[in-house]
This record gives structure tokens, C-alpha cells and sequence, in this order.
């Protein structure tokens, strides 16, 4: 039957646009027979029909013509029969098995089908490197199908041009439909594409649509956007036009997932090196107020780019009398000071940067010397004496009592110790400012020269201490 439609050109030509417009309808595409009567052809069985005409040979050369829909086609319903939950699977694979007994289940049959018209298409070498890297097998899981998508996208970013810009606007445009079930098959697709140097006419375009998807995308959307705008950042001028994006860029990085707050750091890294001082002047105080909250983060990697494009924030700023960047970089010393002894040796050197990078910033040339000189025992004294805001250091060492590092609360034990030196003569009204006595505790004597930390200020810093080898449990010199 299939030698016969095919035998002549202009059948040849209705039978693979039937197929074509047959393969993108999900569950059913409604047709007419001949004597009028409608009836429901599955996507499966016409995946199932074009592997069939791929594999007579010789294989008409209209497939050749339509090799770039028919692509699009077979990858879009790949991604549905994946998605299919194992008793759709087999409800499916049940009404349109016949013959193809050998395969178990309707993704493989897509699968098969791709591959099959790659081949036919003269693609055989992306057809091998997608198995050699176990593209295939990521495309048949729900879990890892993006992957294997953004996989097979990047295997064809070897393809002719001309076959390129039509995949990369033909997705631009089903991207605007919006159907929620293609659309991150069609992200994981075109932002692959974008990286392709010789399609840069339609990057602004592309920004629109990305910038849509990353307000208002799941967690995987909106990984692939941010990982788009990466590559995109290799075009400074596509970087000057990402300016828009900014505020929907920053807002990432409040995502407990590490792997979407490191790309958004990543992207605004190229951005701050990019923009002009009158474009980073303009987010530099809330950009540093986010990234202030990512310097104790559980990944390495995030505590690393934060701290370092903190540092790049300032070295632009310098000069700046900006007062609420001036309060965010004061805000962002001890901090600084506590990682210089991160458990993590990337973090430390990015934290010994920032740190000087910020007292250059602020103009204090003592803690710039102590910096420099790497004399940590003497940085936090230089802090208490030179910005006198014990109160304000205190509550921010005590959260580090708590920290999971063990360096870290080590360093936060002696910083209170010394925040406890500095707080003696202090009225007993400004010690209640500080670190409100619980109800019912005590009344202490605080007159005099001599008098020591009250005893309920002692025992609540010690209440915050988690168990340390090196600490001993009773007494306030512990």
C-alpha cells in the first residue's frame, strides 16, 4: 500500500502532509472516509506509518522536503508519550500494537521513528552521538526527556543554517500558543539554538519570549530560560538588551533551588560587567541586599558567585555615596570577616576580596591593612572600634552560632566574646535594647567598673550554641 501512495510525487506529497498534520494532533486527529463518515486516526499509528515508509526503499525524496515539519512532529510526540502515565501508555500501545510486538511502549515507537528519519535525512552522525551519550534513553524517561531534548538540539546545531532558522521561529512561534504540555520540549529545543552564532537576528524576539516564561514558569521552565540567557551573554549587545530582565533575573535568586539561583548569578555577573555605572547604579542596592542573604547559602558554588559579584558591585560603585549601598556594604562586613574562615577555600579567597574590596569602598584604611596583612584576630576589634554598631553585630554573630560549619561557629564563639567586652558599662536598659531579658530572670548589679556580661545574657548565647568538641559545656569562658 505504502509503495503504491509513494510511487508518484504529488500522492507522495498529500500522504506525508497527512501524516504530518496527523502527528501533531494529541489524542486523536478527526478524518473523513471516503463515503463521508468521520473517523479517529491515533498520532501512534501515523508514527508508526512513517517509520514503515522510512524503511522501504528507496525512501521518496519528498521526505527530504518535508524532513524539517516532520521533525518537529516526531519530537513533539515523543514528548507526549513520555508524559504518559503507564496506563495511558498501555491503553495506547494496546489499540495500535498490531505488528510492532517487538517494542513496549508508544515513546519507543516515536523514538524509532526519529531516528529512522535522521537517517534517511543524511543525519546519521547525530543519530550515533546521541547514542553514544544516552540521549535516546534520557528521551524515553518523563524525568530527564528535556535533557535528551536539549541533547539532540545541540547535535543539531551542526545542521545547515536554513534548517535552523526554520526550527528556531517555527518553535518561537508554538511557544506563543502556549500549550502547557510542549512547553518546556520547545524551551529545552530552542534555547539550545539561540547559541548558535549565525541566528542572531531574532535574539531580541527571543528575550520577549524567554522573559515571559521566567515570570511565571515552573522550576524546570525556568532553569532552561536562565540556562538561554547564559548563553546568550556571549553577545554583549544581547546583554545590553537583557536590561529588562533584571528585575525578573534578581527575583531567582531567592530560589531554594541552588542550581536556578547559580544560574541567575551567573547571568547577572555578565550583565555587571556589561551595563554601564548609571545602569548597575540603579540596582546595585537591592542587588546587593540579595546577595547579602546568599553568602550563607548551603551550596558552595552560590556562596562563591554571590560573594564574588558582590565584590564586582563595588569595585563599579567606588566612589558612590549612595546611603543605602552604604549601609548594605556595612551590613555586609562581618559576614566577610566569618567566611574568610569557610570551610570552602574558593569561598574564603572570595570572601578576603570582598572584604577588601569593601573597605576600599568605604574608605577605612585600618581594616584595609588588616585585610591585606590577613589579620583576621584583629579585623572584628577594628569593626567594633571603627563602626561602633556592637548591637547590630551581636544579633548577626549570634545567627552564626547555628551555622552547620563548624569553623564558623567557632569564629562567631569568639566575635561574641569580644561583642561582650565592648558591652561592658552599658546600662542595664541598653542591654535589655540589645538582648531582652527573659521573664523571670534575675536582677543583676551593672554599676561599677568591673562588672561582667549578666549571667542571662551568657546563658542565652550559650542556649544558641550547637555541640563542638572544642567548646567546654559549663561556664561563660566557654
Amino acid at each position: 500500500m505504502w509503495k503504491v501512495l509513494l510511487s508518484k510525487p504529488m500522492t507522495a506529497e498529500k500522504v506525508l502532509g497527512k501524516l504530518f498534520d496527523v502527528l501533531l494532533d494529541w489524542p486523536v486527529h478527526k478524518a473523513s472516509t471516503l463515503d463521508g463518515d468521520h473517523m479517529d486516526i491515533s498520532p501512534l499509528t501515523a508514527t508508526m506509518a512513517l517509520h514503515k515508509i522510512l524503511q522501504r526503499p528507496p525512501c521518496p525524496p519528498q521526505v527530504e522536503a518535508f524532513f524539517p515539519q516532520l521533525f518537529l512532529a516526531l519530537l513533539f510526540q515523543i514528548s507526549v508519550t513520555a508524559a504518559l502515565t503507564p496506563e495511558e501508555a498501555e491503553m495506547c500501545w494496546r489499540e495500535c500494537q498490531g505488528e510492532e510486538s517487538a517494542l513496549t511502549s508508544p515513546v519507543r515507537a516515536a523514538v524509532r521513528a526519529m531516528k529512522a528519519l535522521l537517517c534517511r535525512a543524511g543525519y546519521e552522525r547525530q543519530v550515533l552521538l546521541m547514542a553514544r551519550k544516552g540521549g535516546w534513553d534520557m528521551l524515553l524517561r518523563a524525568e530527564t526527556h528535556h535533557s535528551g531534548v536539549a541533547l539532540l538540539a545541540r547535535e543539531m546545531r551542526e545542521t545547515p543554517r536554513s534548517l535552523r532558522v526554520y526550527l528556531l521561529r517555527q518553535l518561537a512561534v508554538l511557544l506563543r500558543l502556549e500549550e502547557p504540555s510542549q512547553e518546556i520540549s520547545i524551551l529545552a529545543f530552542l534555547v539550545e539554538l539561540v547559541d548558535c552564532p549565525d541566528l542572531c537576528e531574532d535574539n531580541a524576539h527571543i528575550l520577549l519570549l524567554l522573559a515571559r516564561y521566567l515570570e511565571r514558569g515552573s522550576q524546570v521552565i525556568r532553569g532552561l530560560v536562565l540556562r538561554g540567557l547564559i548563553l546568550l551573554c556571549d553577545r554583549p549587545q544581547t546583554v545590553r538588551e537583557m536590561r529588562f530582565l533584571l528585575p525578573l533575573i534578581m527575583e531567582q535568586l531567592r530560589d531554594a533551588d541552588s542550581d536556578i539561583s547559580t544560574k541567575a548569578l551567573v547571568v547577572l555577573r555578565h550583565v555587571v560587567h556589561v551595563m554601564g555605572e548609571e545602569t548597575v547604579a540603579s540596582i546595585a542596592p537591592q542587588l546587593s541586599a540579595e546577595l547579602l542573604l546568599l553568602f550563607d547559602a548551603d551550596a558552595v558554588q552560590v556562596r562563591v558567585l554571590s560573594t564574588r559579584l558582590f565584590r564586582d558591585v563595588l569595585a563599579i560603585m567606588l566612589g558612590t555615596k549612595d546611603q543605602q549601598l552604604q549601609k548594605q556594604v556595612r551590613s555586609s562586613l562581618l559576614p566577610l570577616l566569618f567566611h574568610m574562615e569557610d570551610e570552602s577555600c574558593s569561598v574564603r579567597q572570595a570572601s578576603r576580596e570582598a572584604l577588601l574590596r569593601a573597605a576600599n569602598f568605604l574608605k577605612w584604611k585600618q581594616l584595609r591593612q588588616l585585610v591585606e596583612t590577613a589579620q583576621t584576630w584583629r579585623i572584628g576589634e577594628c569593626l567594633l572600634v571603627r563602626a561602633r554598631r556592637a548591637e547590630e553585630y551581636l544579633h548577626q554573630s549570634l545567627t552564626y552560632l547555628e551555622s552547620p560549619q563548624e569553623s564558623l561557629r567557632e569564629a562567631a564563639v569568639r566575635f561574641t566574646g569580644l561583642v561582650g567586652q565592648h558591652l561592658r558599662g552599658r546600662s542595664k536598659e541598653k542591654l535589655e535594647d540589645i538582648w531582652p531579658q527573659p521573664p523571670g530572670a534575675p536582677e543583676h548589679h551593672l554599676g561599677g567598673q568591673k562588672q561582667q556580661q549578666p549571667e542571662w545574657l551568657v546563658s542565652a548565647i550559650s542556649k544558641r550554641l550547637p555541640p563542638c568538641e572544642h567548646c567546654h559545656s559549663g561556664g561563660a569562658g566557654g
